[in-house]
């Protein structure tokens, strides 16, 4: 994903461009899997956001401001997606918590 050469041409704007995507997207994808506690969930996203690229038809024209929009959305998707998973998790503990009623217990036996 990162050239080489600008490795050896100590191009440090060349470098920063292309670090400073990868250290947003890797924040995110360490906070995701904390709150899913699964690696399913950072691959899910990784995988989608890859296959997007490849199958989107059009190339988007990218200007100055694309560099600080991919950190700051990477930023905003943090609390996003902590408070999507902790929803999804309060529903699982009802669904667990929830009390078998006295026919179902009846029939299994």
């Amino acid at each position: 994903m990162l050239p080489v050469t600008t490795y050896f041409a100590g191009d440090l704007t060349g470098i920063l461009r292309g670090l400073l995507p990868l250290l947003a997207e890797s924040v995110f994808l360490c906070a995701f899997f904390k709150e899913s506690k699964t690696l399913l969930c950072p691959i899910a996203f990784t995988a989608t956001v890859e296959m997007l690229k490849v199958f989107t038809p059009l190339e988007a024209l990218t200007g100055d401001y694309t560099l600080p929009f991919m950190i700051v959305t990477y930023i905003v998707l943090i609390p996003v997606m902590q408070s999507f998973v902790g929803d999804v998790r309060q529903q699982d503990e009802r669904l667990d918590s929830t009390p078998v009623p006295d026919s179902e217990e009846d029939d299994a036996t």
